[in-house]
């Protein structure tokens, strides 16, 4: 294997890399390796990475650092750069590579690349070809990369919020446009667009803000990373720092923007999110303003039949004296035309009144009984209700005490609650009249007394 040869001392610099996909081998330890393990363990002897690689494939922590490494094959001490990415969707880099100051060739591992990315990556690097001796060249490729990646999650979080404002109606534009209130927010997709922008932006916002600190350490160690001894590979060395350089700066200040504008879009997202539930209480206000209206048409509807039923009840009760009259002397068992007045009455008038009297009292027997089962039955949906403390307690206070009569009208009623007894000292009090408004002579009495009492007492 390519990785195993060691490269020829008349070597003036170059770039030996391998692009793995993302963790493809799974491991006894429940990791995943881009290789088998043995290959993975050859690679990283071969090309002399940094152990601390190995931290950075497993774990999410975005950094990037500089290491002193050593090689196995020549002996000789080397320069090691690891780089993680923050974790995202896309370019979620994992870079370890080593720098060779005697042969001027960089041994690099990429983990993390998805297919596409792959051909972007070799694609940028045939374009800086001419930088390609210079270890920081593949790192400054990546996080160009990364921030490229974070321009366009910027953009698509920008247009997400002016769609969201144009829906809402809250915009800086002349034409705004009153939103209906019936679709705000129906189902809540509006707060769940503008919660999602607001978490992208913040995430964005993050990875910028891990760039920039990445990218100002790379130009540190642009800036004081030894130059080759040889004065022929110097001068293109410093050529190749000054144009990294000015790339890193030219990203540096990109992302300094982006940073601005996330925090704009999330403020905007706090702007909208406020508007939103002021939009959906002016919904509310508006329902509840149609449930008032209808209450009150409900409400004058009611008093308008009851108005009709009062007059209804007054007119049948002035009529109804005379209906009763005249029915009455309308009857059969009356004879006005009988030539003696005694003869009026016939003798079967008695009938009337056998028939009316028992019907009478059925009636206001049935509508006692229907009082008492309705009493009952509210009585047991009360208990229910309040649970079986309160149905205890309300049936040790229904149940009237032994030896305790009720009137008859009571018991027809359904009013099977006793008075209370009072007790000794309420008998005692009602005796001195305290249980009432009034003062009996007793109490005045003993008011009297008391006073005379407290005169006596002052006096002395």
């Amino acid at each position: 294997m390519w990785v195993d040869e060691r490269p020829p001392e008349t070597a003036i610099g170059g770039l030996r890399l391998i692009i793995s996909h993302p963790h493809q081998v799974s491991t006894d330890a429940g990791c995943y390796l881009p290789f088998e393990r043995s290959t993975f363990e050859s690679i990283v002897q071969s090309f002399s990475l940094p152990l601390p690689y190995l931290k950075s494939v497993f774990e999410g922590v975005p950094y990037f650092a500089r290491f002193n490494t050593g090689s196995a094959l020549a002996g000789r001490s080397k320069t090691g750069f690891v780089l993680k990415t923050m974790w995202a969707s896309g370019m979620n880099f994992a870079l370890a590579l080593s720098y060779d100051p005697l042969l001027g060739i960089t041994s690099a591992l990429l983990d993390g690349c998805l297919p596409d990315e792959v051909d972007i990556v070799l694609a940028r690097i045939s374009v800086a070809a001419v930088h390609v001796c210079h270890p920081l060249l593949l790192p400054t490729i990546l996080y160009e990369l990364v921030v490229e990646r974070n321009i366009q999650r910027t953009s698509a979080s920008e247009g997400e919020m002016n769609r969201i404002e144009l829906d809402t109606g809250e915009h800086i534009y002349q034409s705004r446009v009153q939103p209906d209130l019936r679709s705000i927010d129906s189902g809540g997709s509006m707060t769940a667009r503008v919660n999602g922008t607001a978490t992208t932006s913040a995430f964005t916002a993050a990875n910028i803000s891990s760039t920039i600190i990445a990218l100002k350490a790379l130009v540190g160690y642009i800036e004081s990373f030894p130059p080759p001894s040889d004065p022929a590979r110097k001068s293109q060395w410093d050529k190749d720092g000054l144009t990294l350089i000015e790339c890193i700066e030219y990203h540096l200040a990109i992302c300094a923007n982006l940073q601005l504008e996330a925090e704009q879009i999330q403020g905007r997202a706090k702007t909208q999110i406020s508007a939103i539930y002021s939009l959906i209480a002016q919904r509310d206000s508006v329902l509840n303003l149609q449930v008032a209206n209808s209450s009150h048409a409900l409400a004058d509807a009611n008093r308008r039949d009851s108005s009709a039923m009062k007059t209804i009840a007054v007119l049948t009760i002035l009529f109804l004296p005379g209906t009763f009259v005249a029915a009455f002397f309308a009857m059969p068992l009356l004879d006005w035309d009988a030539a003696d007045a005694s003869a009026v009455v016939r003798p079967r008038f008695y009938i009337y009144w056998i028939v009316t009297i028992p019907c009478t009292l059925l009636v206001i027997a049935v509508w006692m009984v229907w009082i008492r089962i309705n009493n009952q039955l509210e009585d047991s949906g009360n208990s229910s209700t309040n649970g079986h403390a309160h149905t205890k307690s309300s049936a040790q206070h229904a149940a009237p005490k032994k030896g305790t009569s009720l009137p008859l009208w009571r018991k027809l009623l359904g009013k099977s609650k006793a008075p209370p007894e009072k007790s000794d000292h309420a008998h005692a009090d009602e005796e001195a009249g305290l249980g009432s408004g009034r003062l009996t002579p007793r109490r005045v009495s003993s008011y009297s007394r008391k006073a005379n009492g407290d005169g006596n007492h002052g006096s002395h």
